[in-house]
């Protein structure tokens, strides 16, 4: 059984990655990922909701670009994370297709069971998926 205390872990974690170093790292990651997880989910419902999206188009487009726009500044922020993209957007792509289903009603298997767009593809301001 371990019974090391934060205490004693934090002080084992000195030099360039703190406790609270490593929290704010955690937090970060997690909201990259939750970003990248709302892109994609939106981007996955855009082609399959024409009908709502005229109703909304305005609305669904703002919350893509404030996405992304977040999403870049969190990049900017912390470019420790462009290297691991690749696994976020594997761990996003899966949260996003949940949400898609949830929100869409529709069947898991009109989503693609990969994600079919490049990190870059969907940073794009002009990127608009369409079947």
């Amino acid at each position: 059984m371990c019974t090391l205390s934060v205490k004693a872990v934090s002080m084992r974690l000195t030099g360039p990655m703190s406790l609270r170093n490593w929290r704010t790292w955690g937090r970060a990651n997690g909201a990259l990922r939750s970003q990248l997880a709302r892109l994609m989910s939106h981007l996955l419902k855009w082609p399959c909701q024409p009908e709502r999206r005229r109703i909304s188009e305005h609305s669904r487009r703002a919350t893509i670009e404030h996405t992304r726009q977040s999403i870049s500044e969190l990049l900017n922020e912390s470019p420790s994370f462009k290297p691991q993209l690749s696994q976020l957007l594997l761990q996003a792509y899966r949260d996003a297709l949940a949400e898609a289903v949830a929100q869409t009603n529709l069947p898991k298997r009109t989503f693609p069971t990969d994600c079919l767009w490049t990190f870059n593809q969907m940073m794009v301001e002009d990127f608009w998926p369409e079947q």
